[in-house]
């Protein structure tokens, strides 16, 4: 079985009642809960993608404390992908920049406060210097004005990314350090 296409689910959509579409969102959020966190993002929080960003952060924070020290390196590298991942399902329902610069830029300064970029774990380092090359990608698509309000941090990042990476990795993962 097919997938309908967006059109003729929008179609539809437009030619049921209000009852049926209430009834269907429902099952939705039944069904997954990303379904449900994005209905709950849609229904209270979209109009302010920042302050939804603040509140992720509080939930990063509180990640961070409870799960870490990890007795491993491949522990905390696990609980860091999950951490990342979480960033990733949030970005995608703000679709805003802005605040998903904010969360990683977040992301690695609660990294740097428990872990040092000086490990012989190369998926530890990785997971940093991948979110810093992520976020250099969507820093060049900001509003220069936006640009402004994070160049500080994120230069400060890709300075220290760029200290412990090696060619390897300069290459495989590109740092773009903004001008002054």
């Amino acid at each position: 079985m097919s997938a309908s296409k967006l059109n003729d689910l929008k179609k539809e959509i437009i030619s049921i009642g209000r009852k049926d579409l209430e009834t269907i969102c429902l099952q939705l959020a039944k069904h997954k809960v990303e379904n449900k966190d994005l209905l709950a993002y849609l229904l209270f929080d979209a109009e302010d993608p920042i302050k939804y960003a603040s509140k992720i952060k509080l939930e990063l924070d509180d990640f961070f404390q409870i799960s870490f020290p990890a007795k491993t390196n491949y522990n905390a590298a696990k609980l860091l992908r999950k951490a990342y991942k979480l960033i990733t399902k949030y970005s995608k329902f703000t679709k805003s920049a802005a605040g998903e610069i904010e969360l990683i830029l977040h992301f690695s300064e609660l990294f740097l406060s428990h872990f040092s970029l000086h490990n012989h774990y190369q998926p530890l380092r990785y997971l940093y210097v991948r979110s810093i090359s992520r976020t250099g990608k969507i820093f060049l698509k900001l509003h220069e004005d936006i640009r402004m309000d994070y160049k500080e941090a994120y230069t400060h990042h890709a300075n220290k990314a760029l200290q412990h990476m090696s060619y390897e990795e300069m290459l495989r993962y590109p740092i773009h350090i903004p001008e002054d």
